[in-house]
């Protein structure tokens, strides 16, 4: 979060989400990974793509924030991600 961020302080990981991304959005989102992998692999797109808009903005000082847009696309991106990999070994037998 420092490479993007104003690197004084580390934000928690409520303060990364837009105030209409509640807790329990976070929490159900993370439930349909069932998998840590692809937990991980949500967050980290999250993060992530906040950083990127934040650089792409050439801000500085700025902390990332996940607006609810980020979220539904990454959410949605791993999601595919998953559906793709599972159907990948359901070929494989």
């Amino acid at each position: 979060m420092a490479v993007c961020g104003d690197g004084k302080e580390d934000a928690t990981l409520s303060e990364l989400f837009d105030a209409d991304i509640s807790r329990d959005d976070i929490i159900k989102q993370l439930e349909r990974m069932r998998i840590p992998r692809y937990a991980s692999k949500l967050m980290n797109g999250l993060i992530a793509a906040a950083c990127d808009q934040v650089l792409a903005d050439g801000a500085t000082g700025v902390k990332p924030s996940i607006s609810r847009d980020v979220f539904n696309r990454v959410s949605s991106r791993v999601e595919d991600e998953i559906r793709s990999e599972t159907q990948d070994l359901l070929e494989v037998e």
